[in-house]
């Protein structure tokens, strides 16, 4: 069967797309582009974020016990095997990261630090490191291994991995100016003497032995340097990079794109305000090759304020001439020179914020002022021109006043409350701020299901929680994202969506009419485009074995947790060994959600625990043929148009669907028919409510360069959204979407000069009897087949259209003064134009008698002439014949 094209998006397969790794640094700078810690892949927890978040927590949570539905229990179901693990440490922090698993070997390590914030340290400055090498049921303390390479306890700010190596791991100690690595995931531990205190290390994916650290300090003046430390030998030895380059962001090359794995991309800063973009050719040299100047030339003129690689992608921003702005440039795959984007709108580009490079397309966040940041959307593949797609979306940095006073202080990173789906291209969510004043706003919710072409509200169920009808659209879903998992009266949990789970979502919300502060669990099988609600209240949450088993727990603390095998009821399990309610912190599993073994991390009596949860006996027996389904899922946008079979596992078969599991079973590309949800805002419209794509300014859509007598393609508003290029137009998409083939407008013309033969001289023509006048009318614009020649002289009358009428010869055949009168005139204008023509009669002597008295003079006596000549002589030709006569 066929779905339809909105719950197509259900089982969309994952498009893989390389960028570029970036490393971002959190000292207060204009940045285009910030990683939150919330999607760093690492888990972190602070005791002291339970205390300031209970009370609102307590209280919530008061209100739904009120009110909450007791989940259907589905007794058939075995409840998954608990295992709680000895108290870990009673640290202020602790960070968990999952290390990559080889799905061979099955290997893979989970590292556990424990350590205090900077804040805490002087009571305390030593660190603890946990490993589990079985899915977290037994836990090793390798803290001593740390200790002998030391010679003392450390103090271990962060570890990191790498996918392609997952037993390498480095961890670092700022304090004592130490580099622990490991290559058999912790099992051994060595340490690295530096000489810079270590804040970033990035592990070079193509080749992890490659490794790169970065320190910042203050100099004399107060300002902070940083600067790179490149190790070749797998984190052993360091060496300083370029010691005069003050390193603002790096980020690694894409093979891709043409870049080598080993090329080191930088944005180091130049002066007071500005920076300079560099690419270092890592393969070679202890210290990587001679710097390639990235931001030079036209028409990057001046000083560059940001720099930044992200996917095939270059993005360069400047101060316009008033310095009340700034404009954006823009190269794509690291070909030809900058281009400045262009982006229609009445006000100033202050901030620039790239959001994704995913798909062909980038979206970006354009900040104009305090109360006003949009979203737009690039209309083609390199990144040069945009169309709004999205006002008022919710935007944050720190350094500026965009946000609110305690959102600067709480939150050090910039964000855009947009939220990728994984798994699915093109489906997004976003917050959106209702119109009016600043601090009579509201928050709501809307999802696209075509990369921002079309925005709408959520659809929620159709009755809320307490059975009152919720009639959409006036009454709709609003989900938490970002914003909503930092709050500080309501922290919850964001929107979860995974690569191996298409259309499975999670997310905690209201119904209604915008956010409010008491959200209920809402769950999808369809991409969002339908939403039900499975628990009262808000939860953390996580999906396993490609999201057939899901695992959630309550915000507050609580003894039990709860799980569900059918997408709807959701059976409550009792945490063992626990005789005092848990603190639940978040609920982990491997990367890839593949799996079925799941981590949840909690404080009990001020230490951290952690219970492993072990879903295979819920699960059953492995799946087979027969408990899956096959559904052909059309328009998935996967280089255009693509129908792709996938199977889906039954909602009511128990079974275990394994990690080797693919669900994808074949695609096969056909033609398909273009519909509006291709299709988005073209350069100058923008999305009014009903999605209708409507013109921004009263201005003309006129090319600049359109020739009278060519033609443009006028656009109705629509643009094609790249990924559907190849879409195939019917007769109701080119009456109605696509752009319009249009005539150039008639112009006004402009005369440019009359030529004649013989050549005019103050507009006269001086020409002799029966001989031909040549005459040309030359314009500087006009299209000649659309202009209108007449010409009138004594008796002659003559008109045409087109460039043989603009161009005339006559004969002179009589003789005397005439006007030679030149129209020329098209449907715009009218021009008139005037010659003198004198035609003379050539001087013959047969036509001439001359008369002398007395008719024969003395030498010395007065004599007259007298010459008589037929009328028509030129005078000035006998003055000449006569005078050269004498």
């Amino acid at each position: 069967m066929y779905l339809n094209t909105i719950v197509l998006w259900t089982l969309i397969g994952c498009i893989i797309i390389a960028e570029v790794r970036s490393i971002r640094f959190t000292s207060p700078q204009h940045l285009f582009s910030d990683e939150p810690d919330i999607l760093d892949g690492y888990f972190h927890t602070s005791q002291n974020e339970h205390e300031r978040t209970k009370r609102s927590t307590h209280q919530e949570e008061t209100i739904h016990s009120r009110v909450r539905r007791q989940s259907r229990v589905r007794n058939n179901v075995p409840d998954p095997v608990i295992t709680k693990s000895k108290p870990l440490c009673d640290h202020n922090r602790l960070i968990i990261r999952w290390t990559d698993t080889n799905l061979v070997s099955q290997t893979g390590a989970i590292i556990a630090l424990c350590r205090e914030d900077a804040s805490s340290r002087t009571t305390r400055n030593n660190a603890a490191v946990f490993v589990s090498y079985d899915y977290g049921l037994n836990w090793k303390n390798v803290t001593d291994k740390f200790t002998q390479a030391l010679g003392k306890k450390p103090t271990i700010d962060m570890y990191y991995t790498v996918a392609e190596s997952p037993n390498f791991i480095l961890f670092t100690d700022k304090v004592n100016k130490k580099i622990f690595y490991t290559n058999d995931a912790a099992r051994t531990i060595h340490a690295t003497s530096v000489v810079f205190a270590p804040s970033d290390v990035s592990i070079n994916r193509g080749n992890p032995t490659i490794v790169v650290a970065s320190s910042s300090t203050r100099n004399r003046e107060g300002k902070i340097i940083t600067r790179l430390y490149m190790s070749k030998d797998s984190g052993q030895t360091y060496t300083i990079l370029r010691s005069y380059i003050d390193v603002k962001a790096y980020y690694w090359g894409s093979t891709e794109y043409g870049d080598k794995a080993t090329d080191l991309f930088i944005e180091a800063k130049k002066s007071v305000g500005s920076v300079q973009g560099f690419k270092l050719d890592c393969s070679t040299g202890v210290t990587c090759g001679n710097p390639q100047t990235l931001t030079d030339g036209a028409p990057l003129n001046g000083d560059i304020t940001d720099f930044l690689v992200k996917g095939p992608y270059m993005f360069v921003t400047q101060h316009n001439k008033g310095k009340t702005g700034v404009n954006l440039f823009v190269k794509y795959k690291r070909s030809g020179t900058f281009k400045m984007a262009k982006i229609i709108t009445t006000s100033l580009l202050k901030e620039v914020f790239v959001y994704d490079v995913s798909g062909g397309q980038v979206m970006l966040v354009v900040n104009h002022r305090k109360n006003e940041t949009n979203l737009y959307n690039s209309l083609d593949i390199t990144g040069s021109n945009y169309s709004l797609s999205l006002p008022r979306v919710l935007y944050h940095n720190p350094n500026t006043e965009v946000s609110s006073h305690w959102l600067r202080n709480a939150v050090k990173y910039r964000f855009v409350d947009v939220w990728r789906v994984q798994g699915l291209p093109s489906v997004y969510f976003a917050t959106q701020l209702t119109v009016g004043p600043v601090g009579g706003r509201y928050l709501i919710s809307k999802m696209t299901f075509d990369k921002g072409g079309i925005w709408k509200k959520i659809k929620g169920p159709e009755k809320n929680k307490y059975g009152r009808p919720c009639h959409y659209p006036v009454c709709s879903l609003h989900v938490n994202l970002l914003y909503g998992s930092i709050y500080r009266y309501s922290k919850t949990t964001p929107l979860m969506s995974r690569k191996s789970a298409p259309g499975l979502l999670m997310a905690t919300g209201v119904l209604g009419t915008n956010l409010k502060i008491t959200p209920d669990t809402y769950l999808s099988r369809d991409g969002g485009n339908t939403f039900k609600m499975v628990l009262r209240g808000k939860r953390r949450f996580s999906f396993g074995d490609h999201g057939g088993f899901v695992l959630a727990s309550d915000f507050q603390s609580s003894t039990q947790i709860q799980y569900s095998v059918d997408f709807e009821n959701f059976n409550p399990v009792i945490l063992p060994n626990t005789t005092r309610n848990v603190d639940i912190k978040t609920i982990l599993t491997e990367p890839g959600e593949k799996g079925v073994i799941f981590l949840v991390i909690g404080l009990v009596n001020g230490f951290y625990h952690i219970f492993q949860v072990n879903a295979t006996r819920s699960l059953g027996v492995p799946c087979t043929e027969k408990d899956f389904y096959k559904v052909n899922v059309t328009d998935i946008g996967v280089g255009g148009c693509a129908v792709q079979q996938v199977q889906l596992r039954n909602s009511s078969t128990q079974c275990l669907t394994g990690k080797n599991y693919k669900r994808v079973i074949s695609i096969t590309y056909s033609g398909c028919m273009c519909r509006r949800r291709h299709y988005q805002c073209d350069l100058q419209f923008m999305p009014d409510k009903r999605g209708s794509c409507v013109q921004m300014l009263p201005t003309s859509l006129i090319p600049s360069h359109c020739p009278e007598g060519t033609h443009f393609m006028q656009s109705r508003g629509y643009s094609k959204i790249p990924q559907y290029v190849s879409c195939t137009e019917d007769n109701e998409t080119r009456r109605t979407l696509s752009a319009v083939r249009t005539p150039c407008p008639v112009e006004v013309l402009r005369l440019d000069e009359v030529k004649t033969l013989p050549k005019m001289k103050n507009n006269m023509v001086r020409i002799a009897h029966g001989r031909p006048l040549h005459f040309k009318v030359a314009l500087k614009n006009g299209y000649l087949p659309h202009i209108n020649f007449t010409y009138v002289f004594d008796d002659y009358n003559v008109n045409g259209i087109g460039e043989n009428y603009s161009s005339r010869i006559l004969k002179m055949n009589k003789t005397g003064s005439f006007v030679l009168l030149i129209k020329v005139s098209n449907p715009k204008s009218f021009i008139q134009y005037s010659i003198n023509v004198n035609v003379i009669r050539p001087l013959n002597a047969t036509m001439m008698k001359l008369t002398m008295y007395p008719e024969e003079p003395s030498i010395k006596e007065k004599t007259a002439f007298m010459l008589q000549m037929p009328d028509g002589i030129d005078p000035v030709s006998v003055a000449q014949t006569c005078a050269a006569g004498v």
